[in-house]
Formats: structure tokens, C-alpha cells, sequence
């Protein structure tokens, strides 16, 4: 199929990659796609600069692509966007961008858009395995479900009614706690986490990351 993009016209998989993802926004559309389906209006509010325009366009090419599908959302409210078989093999490459990029990281600056869900996506990097756990964890209101699995850590941006653990915490509270080094008990002690759930099944999420205390 001819491309309705730009394209490098070079015989390589680096370029043919690129002609697919490379145009600006595209991967973090991926990125937000890694936490499960998402509406229009769910990539409006992840991506504050993205036009309307623009994200109509890059999510036809995507979808021209077979990067993303379409799926009915499971309450029944309409339909969303969602990673292909193809697109989700993007989450490797996502991964390793994230992890050579973090080391620009500092502190937000005041234009930066913050927000827990790319947090949650580079979790998934830090993840060590060996744990069987379900996380209900909520960062200043807004949900997310993470699956601990002996070698993989599934992150979905909603609620769940089925959880072994339930934290809830703000944004400030996360950084400390999964950035900065501040101890999940001391945090439970100051207010800034509360736990649902027992101490044991805490110890077991915390022992399943890196640098984790």
C-alpha cells in the first residue's frame, strides 16, 4: 500500500520504521496505546499541542498502517483505538527510547506536562519479575491496573474491581516513592500512600521492582 505520508525512500528497516512511526507525535500515541485502548479524546487530554487536525491524520495513517485497530469498549459506550499485533511489538523499541532518554530527566519544567500515565509506561522497563500480584493504584484520582506476571508487567489505565493490593497516592507522592528513593513505609507513615491490602503483598510489588524501597 502507497503511503499517504512523508517517507526517506531508503532500502533500510531503520528508514521503513521511521516512514511509519517517525513523523512527531506518533510515538507517544504508541506510548499512551501501551495502557490499553484509548478514545480521540483520551490522546486530546494525554497530549496537550496535538492538534485535532493532526491527530486525525496521524490515527488514519496508523490505522492505514495496521499499527492500530479499532475496538468496542468493554462497558459498551462506543469504540476506541487500540494496538495491532504489529503495533504492540513497537513496545521493546518504546522501552528502550524511554530508558536512554530518562537521563535528560531532571526535574518538570514549567511548560512540561505532567502526567502519572508515562510514568506508569516506564515501570514496565523497571519491572524485575518473579511476582504474581494484581495493583489497583491510583495517582491523584486517576486509575490504573498493574498485572505482576513472573516476566511481565501489564499497565492498563483503568479501574478494577478484582485487586490483591490498592495504593492510592498523588503525583508528587509517586516521584518520591518510584523516583526519588523514598520508602514506601514512610510515606504510608506521613499520608502521602495509603494501602489497602496486606503489608506482605506491599513488600512482594516492592521487591518486584528495581531501586524500590
Amino acid at each position: 500500500m502507497e503511503r499517504s505520508g512523508r517517507c526517506y525512500h531508503q532500502f533500510c528497516g531503520l528508514a521503513r520504521a521511521l516512514d511509519r512511526v517517525g513523523e512527531r507525535w506518533t510515538l507517544l500515541m504508541v506510548r499512551e496505546l501501551l495502557l490499553g485502548p484509548r478514545r480521540y479524546k483520551d490522546f486530546m487530554a494525554a497530549l496537550p499541542g496535538l492538534t485535532s487536525n493532526l491527530l486525525a491524520k496521524r490515527l488514519k495513517q496508523l490505522e492505514a498502517d495496521g499499527i492500530l485497530e479499532r475496538v468496542a469498549l468493554e462497558d459498551g459506550s462506543g469504540e476506541a483505538y487500540a494496538l495491532s499485533e504489529l503495533g504492540a511489538a513497537l513496545e521493546p523499541v518504546v522501552m528502550e527510547l524511554g530508558r536512554w532518554g530518562s537521563q535528560f530527566l531532571t526535574a518538570p519544567g514549567p511548560d512540561d506536562h505532567v502526567d502519572p500515565g508515562p510514568a506508569m509506561v516506564s515501570m514496565k522497563r523497571r519491572y524485575k519479575g518473579g511476582a504474581a500480584l494484581r495493583v489497583q493504584l491510583e495517582v491523584d484520582g486517576r486509575p490504573f491496573v498493574l498485572g505482576l506476571e513472573e516476566d511481565y508487567l501489564r499497565v492498563e489505565g483503568r479501574r478494577t474491581d478484582v485487586a490483591d493490593l490498592r495504593l492510592r497516592t498523588s503525583f508528587a507522592g509517586l516521584r518520591k516513592w518510584w523516583f526519588m528513593g523514598a520508602r514506601a513505609r514512610d510515606l504510608i507513615a506521613a499520608g502521602e500512600l495509603e494501602l489497602e491490602g496486606e503489608r506482605r503483598d506491599l513488600r512482594s510489588f516492592v521487591r518486584a521492582f528495581e531501586r524500590l524501597a
